[in-house]
């Protein structure tokens, strides 16, 4: 997250033994801090154009999923964690389980939104 960049909405369901859960997180930056993040987009090429692709799309409820002005960023977390060919690899989508985080930046709304789910 930007430097200065204020949290205005936060829930995390992580807990129990496995620690699954969902964290949801908007944070909203002033001018400057936009400015500045979106500088980081010249060199920071994990970052894409919005729409967020279809596939992900399915786990977006809310205004945020219409965003259409800014960048996302997805991270599959399981690849990190789990050898190919492991029964937890495969089309992210089509797993038994999720570990990924979404990030989604609306530039018109000056936010930051990041959805982080854990089964």
């Amino acid at each position: 997250m930007p430097d200065g960049a204020k949290r205005i909405e936060y829930k995390d369901t992580h807990g129990g033994i496995h620690g699954d859960g969902k964290l949801w997180a908007v944070y909203k930056l002033n001018s400057k801090e936009q400015k500045e993040f979106e500088e980081k987009f010249e060199t920071d090429l994990a970052w894409n154009d919005l729409p967020v692709f279809e596939e992900a799309r399915k786990f977006m409820q809310g205004d945020w999923a219409d965003a259409k002005v800014g960048k996302y960023l997805f991270h599959d977390f399981q690849p990190d964690w789990y050898p190919p060919r492991d029964s937890y690899s495969g089309p992210v989508f089509q797993r038994g389980s999720f570990n990924f985080c979404l990030f989604v930046y609306n530039r018109e709304e000056q936010k930051i939104y990041v959805y982080n789910v854990d089964t």
